[in-house]
C-alpha cells in the first residue's frame, strides 16, 4: 500500500490507519512516497511482519510535532523500517523529555515472559534533533541495523538492549544479537 505526500497538515491519523490496515492483513509493506508527513502523536506498529518503507531517507520524512513519546514505536518481531527520516519540530526539540525518542523498538513488559524482537531490520533510516535518543531498542533483540544516521539528538544516537522486556526474576537471559553495518 502507498501513502501519498501530505505536506504540513497532520498526517498522524492517515499513517496510523495505514499501519493498522497492514496489521489486519497479517503484516506486509506500507510504502511512503516522497514527502513531509507531520505527526502529532506516536505511530505504533503492533503486528508482526509489518514494514514501513519510504522512497529515500533524504526525501521521505516523518516530522514529529509533539513531545511525550516516540515518533514511531515498533512492538513486534519480523518488522522492518527502511528509507525514511524522523525529524523533530522546534517545539519538540525544546522540550526535554526522556520519553521523546525518535524510534522505539520495545515489546510490552509482561512479567514472566521473555518476548524477543527477532529478525528486525532498520536500514537507511535517519533520526535527528530528538529531545532524547535517536533509536532505542529495549529487550532481547536480533536483527540488522544498516546505514543509520542518528545525529544531533540530545541523548544517545542508538541505545540497544536495555533489558526492559526480560522477566524480572530471570537472570539467565540471552543478550540481544545485532549486526551493525555502516552506522
Amino acid at each position: 500500500l502507498w501513502a501519498a505526500e501530505v505536506s504540513t497538515s497532520d498526517s498522524t491519523a492517515a499513517l496510523q490507519a495505514l499501519l493498522d490496515f497492514i496489521a489486519v492483513c497479517d503484516g506486509g509493506e506500507a510504502r511512503l512516497s516522497d514527502g513531509y508527513y507531520r505527526t502529532t502523536a506516536p505511530l505504533v506498529i503492533t503486528r508482526e511482519g509489518t514494514q514501513l518503507v519510504g522512497n529515500d531517507s533524504n526525501s521521505t520524512k516523518l516530522f514529529a510535532d509533539f513531545s511525550g513519546g516516540p515518533v514511531l514505536h515498533v512492538m513486534n518481531q519480523n518488522c522492518a523500517l527502511r528509507r525514511f527520516s524522523v525529524l523533530a519540530s522546534a517545539t519538540r526539540q525544546a522540550t526535554p523529555d526522556t520519553r521523546s525518542v525518535g524510534l522505539l523498538f520495545a515489546t510490552e513488559d509482561v512479567a514472566g515472559t521473555a518476548i524477543r524482537l527477532k529478525n528486525t531490520t532498520i536500514e537507511d533510516v535517519r533520526a535527528t534533533h530528538q529531545p532524547s535518543h535517536g533509536l532505542v531498542v529495549n529487550g532481547a533483540f536480533t536483527g540488522t541495523l544498516s546505514r543509520l544516521w542518528m545525529t544531533h539528538n540530545r541523548g544517545h544516537g542508538v541505545a540497544i538492549d536495555r533489558g526492559m522486556a526480560y522477566p524480572r526474576d530471570d537472570k539467565s537471559h540471552i543478550p540481544g544479537l545485532c549486526s551493525l553495518n555502516e552506522c
